[in-house]
């Protein structure tokens, strides 16, 4: 709505100023027609390319209100003309923008896929390490706990809370709390013992990260007036900050840089869950299995070809048996793109799903074609499906 305002504003302010300045420099002729250069046209011109026809028409009918009273006779062809103008540039600044609203779309899409396996994968290898340093007094690692946090713990909305837990038991972290922005304003949802202390966004290593967009702490001396240890801040695709997580005490010989590194991953990747259940809330579950993360992706790939009419695909694979069934799995998930994802079908035997996200059929054909080379075209069939083929793809799953 901001933007609605704003380009009707700037259209009246620019159509305005351009009748003003004609009736002060030019009173008999205020639309400047009897000048050599088109100034009509190239405001129009302007104005369309900017915002669009409809504000083109916009300020066409406000000049048009000056050419009725100040021209006789009443120049019809001056205004004809310059509607042509204002509709031929107006599909120009149509298709042109909703190309760029596409490739924005896929660019965002790309985007957070990369940050999802971004945060999975160094999730996982602080998992890892947390393991391999602490297995005696701790052989549990947050990897099971974040799968712990998935099945257990989004069903009574306690999981910002237990996710502090899990920072307390990994990182001895005793004091801390998180922050969403909601409304233009950051809301404490969960803090360590139940604490519910208000942000305080005038503390400077708070300032400094909302600045900054990156994590800070306490090292530089003008920080050390601060409240806090630590202040970790979350973007979204958007870069705005959503979330804050802010680390009030911990132990001395914890507190380093690696530390916040590991813990800033973390927090990150937990909030992607976060997204992701809330996604899956229309779903009616509380848990986050293979089946609702497939159906997540299918339903924003789905989003984008409706809305900007991005290419992916399906392709649904029958193997001949559960041996080539199980060949197949290994293939493919060794063979994936790092945007692709398969499931398999638990309602038809031995069916795979195969999601290529912004992949045309034509290309979704070559990769059938590695899968033949590899098995041969007798063990198994298959059909490729535009993302938006819903009715033929469930048809060709049950056989019908």
């Amino acid at each position: 709505m901001g933007k609605i305002l704003q380009a009707l504003f700037e259209t009246l302010v620019v159509t305005l100023l351009y009748i003003a300045i004609g009736y002060y420099f030019f009173p008999d002729d205020p639309l400047i027609l009897e000048s050599k250069a088109p100034f009509i046209a190239i405001l129009l011109t302007i104005i369309t390319l900017f915002h669009g026809a409809k504000y083109g028409l916009v300020s066409l009918f406000l000049l048009n209100i000056i050419l009725y009273l100040s021209y006789q006779p009443y120049p019809i062809d001056q205004l004809l003309a310059n509607l042509l103008l204002v509709l031929v540039l107006g599909q120009f600044y149509h298709y042109w923008f909703k190309k760029i609203e596409s490739i924005e779309a896929a660019s965002l899409y790309i985007k957070e896929r990369l940050n999802d396996a971004n945060h999975a994968f160094y999730a996982l290898k602080i998992s890892h390490d947390t393991l391999e340093k602490s297995y005696v007094v701790k052989p549990v690692s947050l990897r099971s706990s974040f799968k712990e946090l998935e099945t257990l713990h989004f069903k009574d909305g306690s999981h910002f809370q237990y996710f502090l837990q899990l920072l307390e038991k990994s990182y001895n972290i005793e004091d801390a709390s998180i922050d969403l922005l909601h409304k233009g304003t950051y809301n404490t949802v969960a803090s360590s013992n139940n604490k519910q202390t208000k942000l305080n966004l005038n503390d400077p290593l708070v300032r400094s990260a909302l600045q900054s967009a990156q994590t800070s702490y306490i090292s530089q001396e003008e920080h050390k007036s601060s409240l806090y240890l630590s202040v970790i801040p979350i973007t979204n695709h958007e870069d705005t900050i959503i979330a804050l997580l802010t680390i009030n005490k911990m132990p001395f010989m914890e507190f380093n840089e690696n530390t916040i590194i590991a813990i800033t991953i973390l927090f990150s990747y937990f909030l992607d869950q976060v997204k992701l259940q809330e996604h899956l809330k229309k779903y009616g579950t509380n848990s986050i299995n293979t089946d609702q993360i497939f159906t997540y992706h299918y339903d924003k790939l789905f989003s984008l070809k409706n809305s900007y009419d991005i290419d992916s695909s399906t392709i649904i694979i029958k193997a001949e048996n559960e041996l080539v069934l199980k060949m197949l799995k290994k293939i493919i998930s060794t063979s994936l793109r790092s945007l692709d994802r398969y499931q398999v079908s638990k309602e038809q035997k031995n069916t795979i799903l195969l999601l290529l996200p912004l992949t045309p059929t034509v290309i979704a054909e070559t990769i059938i074609k590695k899968l033949q080379a590899e098995l041969g075209s007798s063990k198994f069939e298959y059909m490729v499906f535009e993302i938006n083929q819903k009715t033929h793809m469930r048809q060709y799953i049950e056989g019908r």
